[in-house]
């Protein structure tokens, strides 16, 4: 049986672990953003396009 980890050791698995939950996180909320962007920016001009037919030439 191999002897129980230390406190450093312990502590630097926290540090890595807390820091890819992070990175993952704001990887996932940087991409909804993007695809959320690239929706919007699809739609508008057709929103547009029915603005201007509502209010006329």
């Amino acid at each position: 049986m191999p002897p129980p980890v230390d406190d450093a050791s312990v502590r630097q698995y926290g540090i890595g672990v807390g820091t890819a939950a992070e990175g993952g996180t704001v990887a996932v909320v940087l991409l909804a953003h993007r695809a959320v962007r690239r929706v919007a920016v699809r739609r508008r001009p057709a929103e547009w396009e029915r603005a201007w037919a509502r209010t006329g030439p």
